[in-house]
């Protein structure tokens, strides 16, 4: 992949610059066990892909949970807040890619499912914060990356084309959606989306299992 034309680049950041996803089922399903909620696996699995503000609308709407939606919103924040503080890394080469990135003069924005009081104190503890000219929260306006307008927001507040701007990613919903858009893709591989890797290869202009495998 020729770098030389991109001017953007849109950053996921569960699965494809941190490894994080391997806590979300797993916490998903206890914190629904605790409020009442047994043996659901298609709203555990939505722990993967869902804002927290997704997951609260859904579980205080569909099963009668006695809880505000931010009351949900919180609890379920406060499921993972310890690790994104403490334990969970980035992966192979994040940061020497984005350091890259910043010398070539490429904008660089973080566009992720995750919530502010989860996303910032985990990159910042990896160093890798101030490399983001832009955080976009989907949870902050109220839309998911199954919504093309999410991508082309980022777009606009880089200053950026979709067709100059690559979007990295390892959620094969997310890639479709920027796909429709124009955006180039590169294709980060995960264990959790290993299933869809094949279409994932398919949909993008790239695909790596880590960053130091990304030639600028």
């Amino acid at each position: 992949m020729n770098f030389e034309k991109i001017t953007g680049t849109i950053f996921d950041m569960d699965g494809t610059l941190i490894d994080s996803m391997h806590i979300f089922k797993s916490k998903g399903k206890k914190y629904l066990n605790s409020i009442g909620i047994f043996d659901n696996e298609k709203l555990a699995d939505a722990f993967l892909t869902s804002t927290a503000l997704e997951l609260a609308q859904k579980i205080c709407g569909e099963f009668g949970v006695s809880k505000s939606v931010d009351q949900v919103v919180f609890e379920i924040n406060e499921l993972f807040v310890d690790a994104y503080r403490n334990s969970i890394e980035t992966k192979n080469g994040v940061k020497e890619f984005l350091q890259k990135l910043k010398f070539r003069g490429i904008k660089i924005s973080l566009l992720t499912a995750s919530d502010r009081e989860l996303a910032i104190p985990c990159l910042e503890r990896n160093g890798v914060l101030d490399f983001f000219d832009e955080l976009i929260f989907c949870s902050e306006l109220k839309t998911s990356k199954r919504e093309e307008k999410i991508f082309l927001h980022a777009a606009n507040v880089l200053k950026t084309l979709p067709d100059a701007t690559m979007v990295f990613e390892d959620s094969l919903y997310a890639i479709e959606t920027a796909k429709k858009c124009g955006f180039k893709i590169c294709g980060v591989l995960d264990l959790w989306c290993k299933n869809d890797w094949q279409k994932i290869k398919m949909l993008s202009d790239i695909c790596v299992n880590d960053f130091e495998q990304v030639q600028l």
